[in-house]
């Protein structure tokens, strides 16, 4: 796992798509950063099961979530994370006996979904910082976009290419 402090040309190109980069306000960097901390953060303390190959670009509507593309190595194949902020009050940050974890129940609810529309969630896991607590989702990627974008018939189409992500 690289860290981007450590080695940020070789670590910061690949997490990176820099695709509208310059576009982006001091304030926007700042969150992109934050999520990309939160993000390897989690990667480390989940095991090492999962290797963050890109931090995407805004995907769907919300502008408060982040997207990183990772590598599953149980399997070999590439995942969506979505990290997205918690307010304070979450009830899933609130301390329960380990038999009541909010992380198993929700597994147990999201695992329980299945709609043709509604990508299955794979893993979960909830990250705390000094400031501010993430829920991370783990679902299949989808090169070609979130259904809204299929819906919409958005062109862009997400390709790995030599560890760089490149929208088309």
């Amino acid at each position: 796992m690289c860290n981007k402090s450590s080695c940020p040309t070789a670590c910061g190109a690949s997490l990176n798509s820099g695709i509208g980069a310059t576009d982006r306000s001091p304030r926007e960097r700042a969150a992109r950063d934050r999520a990309f901390t939160a993000c390897t953060e989690w990667l480390v303390s989940s095991g090492g099961r999962y290797e963050a190959i890109a931090h995407l670009d805004d995907i769907g509507s919300r502008s408060n979530k982040h997207w990183f593309l990772l590598n599953d190595s149980t399997i070999k194949t590439d995942r969506l994370m979505t990290l997205i902020p918690l307010p304070p009050n979450c009830v899933a940050l609130e301390e329960l006996p380990s038999s009541e974890c909010p992380q198993g129940v929700l597994m147990e609810l999201l695992g329980s979904l299945q709609h043709p529309y509604i990508y299955p969630i794979l893993d979960l896991g909830f990250h705390n910082t000094e400031t501010q607590h993430f829920a991370c989702l783990v679902t299949p990627f989808n090169p070609r976009g979130s259904l809204k974008d299929l819906i919409y018939k958005v062109r862009k189409k997400i390709v790995r290419k030599e560890n760089e992500m490149l929208n088309l």
